[in-house]
């Protein structure tokens, strides 16, 4: 007989956000998918605190920031090329 494997379960926003308010644990939300984060430690909170001393400094006038979060975003939008 044939094995029929189940469909992922495709959350919303909406459902995310009531998962991480009631959880202990972080979950990361892409394109309707929950994945679990594992949790940061010591390693990983040094790593982390290299990349922004290398990425934190910048030029003049620079539209760019470094956060701790992780990301690294741009305080205007993008002009098309």
């Amino acid at each position: 007989m044939g094995h029929v494997e189940a469909q992922p379960r495709r959350y919303t926003v909406e459902e995310y956000f009531a998962l991480e308010e009631a959880s202990d644990v972080r979950y990361e939300f892409f394109e309707g998918g929950v994945f679990a984060m594992s949790g940061a430690n010591s390693v990983h909170n040094d790593i982390i605190q290299n990349f922004i001393l290398v990425l934190r400094p910048k030029p003049r006038g620079s539209r760019w920031t470094v956060c701790a979060w992780q990301c690294v975003r741009s305080t205007t939008t993008p002009t098309p090329m």
